[in-house]
């Protein structure tokens, strides 16, 4: 299946492949936490980055659709 991730914002980390099939890579910066949100608003996916970092997501088992990716530390919120 493939899973579209949208980063809406022009400053937010980098996320790739833009569609996925298997994995998405997404840059985050250490103190960051990350949710994956389908079109429903349902949390896929979270974590804590500890350091910066790369993080490896899954995408396979994730339906098709359209997900966002909230990235949010410190009063910064990235949607």
């Amino acid at each position: 299946p493939t899973a579209l991730i949208d980063n809406v914002s022009t400053s937010s980390p980098a996320v790739y492949p833009n569609p996925a099939s298997d994995i998405a890579f997404l840059a985050v910066q250490a103190g960051q936490n990350v949710q994956i949100l389908n079109a429903q608003g349902t949390v896929v996916y979270q974590t804590y980055a500890v350091q910066s970092q790369t993080l490896v997501i899954p995408t396979a088992n994730l339906p098709i659709g359209i997900y966002w990716i909230k990235i949010w530390s410190a009063g910064e919120v990235f949607t």
